[in-house]
């Protein structure tokens, strides 16, 4: 297996020009269109029941785990316009007492391939009295001793939290609500400070994910302190993960 896994988001670019960020958002809003008309029988009619969250954590959990990946949205570029990359996105519920009750794996694989990951997440669920979902987000420390770890399930519930640490700093954690259709997490670059793997300085790092019941939207970008864009899409462009694994 391979990785290259980091702090920085290497793989995800600013766009080149204005012309390119059009271009690309004009491929997400075409993708919703074509879904919104789907033929009875197609997303809006399967499985409907699920597709109105109910504010749960119980029902973020059930949608957020599954296979994604970017094809359709990938294969949809002009020839020659590599904006976005094929990626495979798996996440999965996993028992993991080290560090909480309710627990994501998630695991970004290029060309949505299990064998070449790029990126590995532990995802920490939690659900206040008030009803508000928050998350925390942790890294292997050893990741290259984990690349499979898939294929071993059993290693998730013999992790001891000195196998983990933040994968961002106080200020970050994501807080959960419902937009729509959608369960909704948002990162403000304005609170979210990281350090910098590669020269210590500071990057102010933004995130927003939308989970609804077939697909998954999401965007994460990192700035100077003064706005200048390091990487990541331009506001409103997101990567666009659709389930394939046959759940729903």
């Amino acid at each position: 297996m391979r990785s290259t896994q980091g702090t920085e988001f290497p793989g995800w670019k600013i766009a080149a020009t204005a012309q390119q960020a059009k271009a690309r958002a004009s491929v997400v809003i075409a993708m919703l269109l074509a879904q919104a008309l789907m033929t009875p029988g197609s997303l809006a009619e399967h499985n409907s029941s699920s597709l109105a969250p109910d504010g749960s954590l119980t029902q973020l959990l059930e949608w957020i785990q599954g296979d994604f990946d970017n094809w359709a949205q990938y294969a949809s570029q002009s020839p020659g316009d590599d904006d976005f990359s094929h990626l495979g996105l798996q996440r999965r519920r996993v028992s993991m007492p080290a560090v909480g009750d309710h627990v994501i794996y998630a695991q970004i694989n290029r060309r949505a391939d299990p064998d070449d990951v790029y990126r590995q997440f532990i995802h920490v669920f939690s659900q206040d009295e008030r009803g508000q979902i928050q998350s925390r987000i942790l890294r292997f420390i050893e990741a290259e001793q984990h690349l499979d770890i898939l294929a071993r399930p059993e290693t998730f519930a013999t992790l001891v939290p000195e196998d983990f640490r933040p994968a961002l700093n106080p200020g970050c954690e994501p807080r959960w609500r419902v937009e729509g259709a959608a369960y909704v997490s948002r990162i403000d670059r304005k609170r979210c400070v990281i350090a910098s793997s590669r020269d210590g300085k500071a990057r102010h790092i933004q995130s927003t994910e939308f989970i609804e019941a077939t697909r998954i939207l999401n965007e994460e970008s990192g700035y100077l302190p003064d706005g200048t864009q390091l990487f990541g899409l331009p506001d409103g462009d997101y990567y666009l993960y659709e389930r394939i694994d046959g759940n729903r």
